[in-house]
């Protein structure tokens, strides 16, 4: 059963797009500024790690690192800061980054150190596992800086005291943009609410991120219920519910892969122009245009995968979900990259941003009270769900077996799976998500029984909803 949940928050992020070009010129001077700091900050620590100095510790200690770049000497730090202060006297990065230090807001380039140290015990933890192709962080050119946060610490670093403003710090003094109060309370509840400001550069677009705390409705409490998602490049989203009431439903994917194809294809042309052209303005232009359409693309893809992952939760509401199961390769595939696909799907899957789509999914599902549970899915698409054990297929799969002649079905159109022992006709993405729903859940699956029995469930694997845009998914939602 589902626990009943109130009174419970959760970090949640907005996201807005700053348009004011004085506002965005001041600050983007500043980003190339933090960007280079933590560049020559990286290059410091990948010495003392190359070099083996030693001094690892005390240079990704914040407090001593705080009270060198301030020129202050607190008590219990004394010894270290003297030791640190002889040895890289005549240190040119450290007095470079001293020097820097001063143009910057302190408390931001604390937030930025816990950053880079946080990255650094991420790569060691890597070589304790053996992972030995892991590399330390490393310094990125200015020149090609397309993307980069600026963490704004909670002390001082952000205003929104005056009436329709928000004021961030950067240097030890505000700059101040517009921003409509009113229209941002609808999004966080009270600006009281805003935890932490976060300013992200990306493809010359600058974005306010908002950290804020939303309070969590009261969930009642529901009998255990699982629906299987399958995810796809034509079909984006293949949804079974175990159940006999809801109807299955298919998101149209086929709008994604043409934008991708046609970005593809104009990129390509661009590159090609972009290296043929002699005139240095044009050349200029067309590479200011060219992060000017992947920027573009970026926001298309965050704006569709959001309004998706809401209205499929939407829809599990509908019908009193539990839990989500979803294939595991995905869930490898956001993490790192990973996946048991064949290079040219794989290309698919990484081009279009699916690991978004499944986060999106994950971290909204806490407020419907929807658990996520990621599964294996070898097989799925190649059993057929109503006359085989998707399981006990797995378990096979251990003795290395070659189960070719013992499958019990195959695709005999594209979308059409034939079940050979009830000689059956189905949907094999709905197909697959059955299986999927069958590995994760913990309820008892019912078998295809010949004569009408189960009627219901030849129609949720024959007959789904397919919709193509949100206004569709809506409507149906609504209807439900």
């Amino acid at each position: 059963m589902n626990k009943s949940i109130a009174g419970n928050k959760n970090i949640r992020t907005y996201k807005m797009r700053i348009k004011d070009k004085k506002f965005k010129s001041k600050v983007i001077d500043y980003i190339y500024k933090y960007r280079h700091f933590e560049n020559m900050y990286i290059i410091l620590l990948n010495q003392d790690y190359k070099q083996n100095i030693g001094d690892f510790r005390l240079l990704t200690n914040y407090e001593i690192m705080r009270a060198l770049f301030r020129g202050t000497t607190p008590k219990k730090l004394e010894e270290k800061l003297t030791y640190i202060r002889n040895k890289y006297k005549n240190h040119q990065i450290m007095n470079d980054l001293i020097n820097l230090s001063k143009e910057l807001k302190i408390h931001n380039i604390v937030e930025i150190i816990k950053r880079v140290k946080s990255q650094y015990k991420g790569f060691f933890s890597k070589i304790k596992k053996e992972n030995y192709k892991a590399k330390p962080p490393k310094p990125k050119k200015l020149s090609k800086l397309t993307n980069y946060t600026i963490p704004l610490d909670s002390y001082k670093g952000f205003s929104l005291k005056r009436k329709n403003q928000l004021g961030i710090n950067l240097n030890n003094k505000m700059i101040r943009t517009y921003i409509n109060h009113k229209e941002l309370e609808k999004v966080v509840g009270n600006l009281k609410n805003i935890k932490a400001v976060h300013l992200n550069f990306s493809n010359s677009e600058l974005y306010l991120l908002f950290i804020y705390e939303k309070e969590e409705k009261e969930i009642k409490e529901k009998p255990y219920k699982s629906a299987g998602i399958d995810i796809g490049i034509n079909n984006l989203l293949s949804i079974y519910v175990d159940d006999k009431d809801a109807p299955s439903l298919i998101i149209d994917g086929k709008k994604f892969k043409t934008y991708n194809a046609n970005f593809n294809r104009f990129i390509a042309k661009l590159n090609r122009e972009i290296m043929t052209t002699k005139d240095k303005n044009r050349k200029r232009y067309l590479e200011k245009y060219r992060t000017y359409i992947y920027e573009k693309r970026n926001r298309y893809f965050y704006d569709q995968f959001h309004k998706i992952s809401k209205r499929v939760l939407e829809y599990l509401e509908k019908y009193n979900v539990t839990e989500i199961i979803l294939s595991d390769n995905l869930n490898n595939l956001k993490n790192n990259g990973k996946c048991k696909l064949n290079k040219a799907v794989k290309q698919n899957f990484i081009q279009i941003p699916f690991g978004k789509l499944i986060r999106y999914i994950e971290y909204k599902a806490k407020e419907y009270g929807v658990e996520i549970k990621f599964v294996d899915e070898s097989y799925t698409s190649k059993v057929s769900s109503l006359t085989e054990d998707i399981k006990i297929m797995q378990k096979l799969l251990q003795y290395n077996l070659d189960l070719t002649n013992a499958l019990n079905g195959k695709r005999v159109k594209r979308g059409l799976f034939k079940d050979k022992v009830v000689n059956k006709i189905i949907n094999a993405d709905l197909n697959g998500a059955r299986n999927i729903c069958i590995l994760g859940s913990k309820k008892a699956q019912q078998r295809y029984k010949a004569g009408g029995e189960n009627r219901w469930l030849n129609l949720k694997l024959c007959n789904p909803i397919k919709v193509e845009s949100d206004f569709e998914l809506c409507r149906i939602i609504k209807s439900a």
